[in-house]
């Protein structure tokens, strides 16, 4: 969940998920890097890796993670995504997590919802083929109508899903902990509520004392 970036979520049925050209960047230091699969964990169920850092979910959904964690202010992710196969209402989603211990897979998880919880920046969260969400959660304290802390129910913006369901995904994070996602090119930074200087301020720590693991 959260360590090298990314873990997968999901559930689902048929052949369901395609993720593929997954890259990290730290525009900064001029840095790219793309996660092979012995910097992967298989947190379970029918997961297949890729040779370009990817990965498919079949049948029953299934998790991956990345086993280090990152440092991502002033630097960015970016996959291609394929929804083209998932079902309806499924939940497909691709996000970071902070866990204070090292990532070993299923054993150390910790994500938002957990107690003690950890941030969770969900990159975005698919409902079928239909739209998609970006949630920013922060603060592990119960949610609250208009919160701009971004606690457990987050800060959230949302969109539908391009047309051919493949596309691009790239989450861009400032130095002063503003996360920034587009589709295709297109950004969707309408955060309602929208992240407090706070909110910032925990992704700018947490990013510096902990890092971030995919999920």
């Amino acid at each position: 969940r959260s360590s090298s970036f990314y873990q997968l979520r999901s559930r689902m049925k048929a052949i369901l998920l395609s993720l593929s050209a997954l890259t990290l960047a730290n525009p900064s230091s001029a840095t790219l890097y793309c996660p092979a699969s012995k910097d992967l964990n298989l947190d379970y169920g029918a997961v297949s890796l890729s040779d370009d850092g990817g990965w498919s979910i079949g049948s029953g959904g299934g998790r991956v993670s990345s086993k280090a964690s990152f440092n991502l202010l002033g630097g960015m992710i970016s996959f291609t995504m394929d929804v083209s196969n998932v079902a309806d209402a499924v939940n497909t989603n691709f996000y970071t997590s902070s866990p204070s211990v090292a990532n070993t897979g299923s054993e150390s998880y910790c994500d938002i919802q957990l107690d003690p919880g950890c941030m969770e920046l969900d990159i975005i969260e698919n409902n079928g083929q239909c739209g998609y969400a970006t949630t920013l959660h922060t603060f592990p304290t119960d949610g609250k109508e208009g919160c701009t802390a971004c606690d457990r129910w987050g800060c959230m913006t949302s969109g539908f899903l391009p047309s051919n369901k493949i596309f691009d995904v790239k989450a861009e994070f400032s130095d002063s902990g503003d996360v920034i996602v587009s589709i295709n090119g297109n950004t969707n930074s309408n955060y309602s509520p929208y992240p407090s200087s706070d909110s910032n301020q925990v992704v700018v720590k947490t990013m510096e004392s902990i890092g971030a693991v995919i999920e």
